[in-house]
């Protein structure tokens, strides 16, 4: 979740009752939107595509983040301590490690695979 809706949430936000694994109601209210005039299609489409370009967007920019503290590791200067430098190198190596972790796992490839059909459905509209 995006740092500025954490902070938003956390500023104003409030928790009350859970969906229930039906959806309550949400046929009721999309039919609501629907007789407002609000395509539900077109609104699901942006939604999906906005958070999809959303998380590539954080995405890209957590890689930049540590290339850049990798470049900075690299490029330690002779006089830092041998060990200082090697305890660096030990954590970013931990980092790379979660990281690739995370996207060789199951989920990330369903997450990359449902994001491929959304652009490939998009393309149909």
């Amino acid at each position: 979740m995006p740092e500025g809706t954490l902070k938003a949430f956390a500023n104003h936000g409030e928790v009350s009752q859970i969906v229930s694994a039906d959806g309550d109601d949400c046929e009721a209210v999309l039919g609501e939107f629907a007789k407002a005039g609000i395509d539900i299609s077109a609104l699901a489409a942006t939604l999906q595509d906005e958070g999809a370009t959303s998380f590539v967007k954080s995405w890209n920019e957590l890689m930049a983040v540590i290339a850049s503290k990798s470049a900075t590791l690299q490029q330690a200067s002779p006089a830092t301590k041998g060990s200082e430098r090697n305890t660096k190198r030990k954590k970013y190596n931990i980092m790379i490690a979660g990281i690739r972790s995370v996207t060789a796992s199951p989920a990330w490839k369903a997450l990359e695979a449902y994001y491929q059909k959304v652009r490939e459905f998009r393309r149909h509209l």
